[in-house]
C-alpha cells in the first residue's frame, strides 16, 4: 500500500506476472495494472460518481439511457484495428485500464489521475546506430529473452501459445535450439 501511495514503483516494476491491484483508503481508490495489461478493468466517473468493474456493460447500467453517448472514433478503431486506442471504449464516459497503469481516484475532489509507472529503459535513436547495430541489438535482446525463459522455467517442457503474430513466430526459432520439448497451441 505504501509503495503505491508514495508512488515508489521500483519493486512493482520487477513483477513478471499478471495482476490487478485495487486498494482503497479514506481518500483514494488506487487501481494498479501489470506490465502486460491482460486483465482489464473498466471505470467511469460519470457525473462525478466513480465506478469500476470487470465488464463495461455493467458500468453502462449506472448511466441513464439518454446519458449514454457512443464514441464513433472508438468504433472505427475497433473495426479497423481490432482494438481501441488509449483508454477508450465504444461508450464515451466508460474507460478501460491499460498496461502498467496507476488509476488514482481522489474521493474529495472526485477526480481521476492516470499515470504509467513503468517506462522501458531501452531506446534507439535512428541517428545513433547504423542498420547492423540495430539488428545485432535486436538479436541480442531475443537471445537474452530465450535464456530468461529457459532459466526461469521449472518444467522440462516449454509451452508456447501461437497467435500467428510476429512475436510468436519469432520466438519459436530461438527456443528450438534448446534441449527442451516445445509444445505449441
Amino acid at each position: 500500500y505504501s509503495l503505491i501511495k508514495n508512488q515508489k514503483f521500483e519493486k512493482i516494476e520487477k513483477l513478471f506476472c499478471e495482476f490487478i491491484l485495487i486498494i482503497e483508503d479514506e481518500n483514494y481508490i488506487f487501481i494498479l495494472t501489470d506490465n502486460f495489461g491482460l486483465i482489464k478493468k473498466f471505470y467511469t466517473n460519470h457525473n462525478k460518481h466513480f465506478h469500476f468493474g470487470s465488464f463495461w456493460e455493467v458500468l453502462k447500467s449506472y448511466q441513464k439511457d439518454n446519458d449514454i453517448e457512443i464514441d464513433y472514433t472508438a468504433i472505427y478503431q475497433q473495426f479497423n484495428y481490432g482494438r481501441t486506442f488509449g483508454n477508450k471504449t465504444i461508450v464515451k464516459n466508460i474507460f478501460t485500464s491499460n498496461a502498467n497503469q496507476l488509476i488514482s481516484y481522489n474521493k474529495q475532489n472526485k477526480e481521476i489521475n492516470l499515470k504509467h509507472y513503468y517506462h522501458y529503459s531501452h531506446s534507439f535513436k535512428n541517428s545513433d546506430l547504423d542498420k547492423q547495430e540495430v539488428i545485432d541489438a535486436f538479436e541480442e535482446s531475443l537471445e537474452n529473452q530465450r535464456k530468461y525463459i529457459i532459466n526461469n522455467s521449472e518444467s522440462t517442457d516449454l509451452i508456447v501459445s501461437l497467435s500467428g503474430g510476429l512475436d510468436s513466430r519469432l520466438i519459436i526459432p530461438y527456443l528450438k535450439n534448446t534441449e527442451r520439448k516445445i509444445n505449441c497451441f
